[in-house]
């Protein structure tokens, strides 16, 4: 069984067909390639049909005439049903998906902050009508599938990246309006991180609270690195936790079986990083056998920032990896 993540980022045709074409032309051969068993996507756009309703029509578009056609398939949705206008979580399964879940802040309260734009001279009073209580982008897809091995429970997600908050820019812009409003879109961004990541762990604990030996893997776009504190509150390695009881609950991060020459899933600004990840709890990594990051089409992000012309390759890479039956 193999499982993937990508973040294939944009693919609304409001982009333009041309480059729609190009994007679906360059990104399908990479979907084939990876021949996952169980892909899971993020940020996905969503289409507006005739009639008003939205669906994620660029991604139907993009498996078409693939094995991923006639897979099952889950995708978050907003409180009316229909899939949000961008920032989707998408999981297509060749094994049935008998059960699909989404959290957002089902385990922790919205954090409560402001920005500094609500500061008082002086700082002298604080009104509490100043407060904004903020959550995360996305919400957390949880699936269940019924593999060859058993019941799988699959977790997608998507982090903030790091320094984007748009309380914190000039509109409609990357510009930010002075430093300190540069370094408080860090602290937004990293708050939303670390929220979501201590979410996601709660949603591991509950799980293994019904079922001690459950098969887990949290797939997604980290956003960071995995030594990063997002990244480690969510795997909970006992390292950190100096406490051997709790071992069977950390998640275990396979990128780390990867050599450092070839481990690079982001590319910016001339740097590498490895933000995709997948873990999983000790129980599934019994039948683990291999991990893959397909970054032969990486391309440097800054430069779209810099020139303005987006080329039709994503801006991550897919990881995979492998299981024995």
């Amino acid at each position: 069984m193999k499982i993937a993540s990508f973040n294939v980022g944009d693919l609304d045709r409001n982009i333009g067909f041309s480059e729609l074409h190009d994007r679906i032309k360059l990104l399908r051969p990479q979907l084939t390639r990876l021949s996952a068993d169980i892909l899971c996507l993020q940020d996905v756009h969503g289409w507006e049909r005739e009639g008003g309703s939205r669906d994620i029509l660029g991604v139907k578009e993009l498996i078409a005439t693939t094995q991923y056609e006639t897979y099952d398939i889950a995708v978050t949705t907003n409180n009316g049903g229909e899939v949000y206008d961008e920032g989707n979580l998408v999981v297509l399964s060749r094994y049935p998906i008998i059960k699909q879940k989404q959290y957002r802040n089902a385990f922790m309260d919205k954090i409560l902050s402001r920005t500094m734009d609500a500061n008082k001279e002086n700082n002298v009073s604080v009104d509490e009508n100043e407060f904004r209580r903020r959550s995360w982008e996305s919400p957390i897809l949880h699936v269940t599938v019924e593999s060859d091995s058993g019941f799988l429970h699959v977790v997608n997600v998507q982090m903030k990246s790091s320094g984007f908050a748009n309380s914190a820019r000039s509109k409609n812009s990357f510009e930010y309006k002075t430093v300190n409003r540069w370094a408080e879109g860090y602290f937004l961004s990293s708050m939303k991180r670390v929220g979501l990541a201590l979410e996601v762990r709660c949603l591991v604990d509950a799980l293994l609270e019904k079922d001690p030996e459950a098969f887990v893997m949290v797939s997604g776009d980290i956003n960071g690195e995995q030594r990063c504190i997002d990244a480690e509150s969510l795997t909970g390695a006992v390292k950190n936790q100096l406490n051997d009881v709790t071992r069977w609950r950390q998640l275990i991060p396979y990128s780390e079986s990867i050599p450092l020459q070839v481990k690079c899933s982001h590319f910016t600004k001339n740097k590498v990083g490895s933000l995709g990840h997948l873990v999983s709890l000790n129980p599934l990594l019994s039948y683990y056998h291999s991990s893959e990051i397909q970054n032969i089409l990486l391309r440097d992000e800054s430069i779209a920032f810099g020139t303005g012309q987006k080329g039709p390759e994503a801006d991550h890479t897919p990881n995979v990896v492998g299981f024995s039956n």
